[in-house]
């Protein structure tokens, strides 16, 4: 058993190590990288906007990452959560997490099936950067109303859609100012206006965006009155807020049921354990009673999710 915790101890050493070069590497390089930024989208073609970016700064680590299409939709995600690290050092962190966490069960528990869920802290990487984008995705949704007004004011000012692009990117924080001035650059660098509005709905998961997209499209194709169309798509992603905002107040009841519905059994074995513990220690320790627990926990999971579906209304 020692000699699998000092093989494990001495992987997760290693790829510490390598995640460390590679963050060190990628910090030197920062200020070049920047710099070279505008020449590298200039050397992108108009169908490839979205640009593809190195996975690690190891070049062996690199090499195989490149072959995993799961990897390259994490660079996506890690694009999207606006995270700078590279996916090789998230990879590297999160196994270190998950051979520390490992390590240090099966060290005290001795018991291999015990010690699988401790691998459980090698997950922590990969939920803060869905988490991350997810807020940062709702953020870009709730701001998008407002740069859609706010480039209609430019049109009917008489300034071009480029221009009110470039108002946009400069009036709005991030996300909504950061994905519009790359926008804006490429459409600089010589893509159309088309091209750079595909590759933005591409990095950004928005279907409001895609309205967006597709009436500028279809104008450029078939003329009409574009800041019209987009007050109506302003009007109604507004309007879809407010709904969602009553629907959600509506389903308030049945989310704080759902909460005391699961945390009621944990409150009174608690409880229990308080007055009589001999009383719980029984439903612990019997093997009937360790099957009843199983159960139990298994039942409120199916209710948790049985009451989610109940209150989740898609808008």
């Amino acid at each position: 058993m020692m000699l699998a915790v000092t093989i494990m101890i001495s992987i997760a050493v290693l790829c510490m190590v390598e995640g460390i070069l590679g963050s060190w590497k990628s910090d030197d390089s920062k200020k070049v990288r920047e710099k070279l930024k505008l020449f590298s989208e200039a050397q992108e073609t108009p169908m490839d906007l979205v640009g593809k970016r190195t996975l690690s700064t190891v070049p062996w680590l690199n090499d195989i990452l490149s072959r995993i299409n799961l990897m390259r939709r994490l660079d996506t995600m890690l694009r999207q959560a606006n995270v700078e690290r590279p996916v090789g050092v998230i990879v590297l962190l999160s196994l270190v997490l998950g051979l520390a966490g490992f390590s240090f069960v099966i060290f005290v528990t001795g018991s291999y099936p015990m010690s699988l869920a401790g691998c459980a802290p090698g997950s922590a990487p990969f939920l803060y950067i869905y988490f991350r984008r997810k807020r940062r995705m709702q953020k870009f949704e709730r701001q998008l109303p407002d740069a859609l007004d706010l480039i209609s004011r430019s049109l009917k000012a008489g300034h071009a859609l480029s221009t009110g692009i470039h108002v946009v990117a400069q009036e709005f924080e991030d996300p909504v100012g950061t994905e519009f001035a790359r926008t804006e650059r490429q459409i600089r660098l010589g893509a159309s206006v088309e091209q750079a509005l595909r590759a933005l709905t591409e990095r950004v998961t928005c279907p409001d965006l895609r309205f967006f997209t597709v009436a500028v499209t279809i104008q450029r194709e078939t003329g009409g009155n574009l800041a019209e169309i987009l007050d109506n798509i302003s009007s109604l992603i507004k309007g879809r807020f407010k709904l969602k905002g009553r629907v959600r107040a509506l389903c308030a009841e049945g989310r704080f049921s759902a909460f005391v519905l699961v945390a009621l059994p944990f409150a009174i074995a608690f409880v229990l354990f308080l007055i009589s513990p001999q009383y719980v220690r029984v439903l612990v320790e019997d093997p009937l009673g360790k099957m009843l627990i199983f159960m139990a926990l298994f039942m409120i999971a199916i209710g948790m999710v049985a009451i989610n579906k109940m209150i989740d209304v898609k808008i």
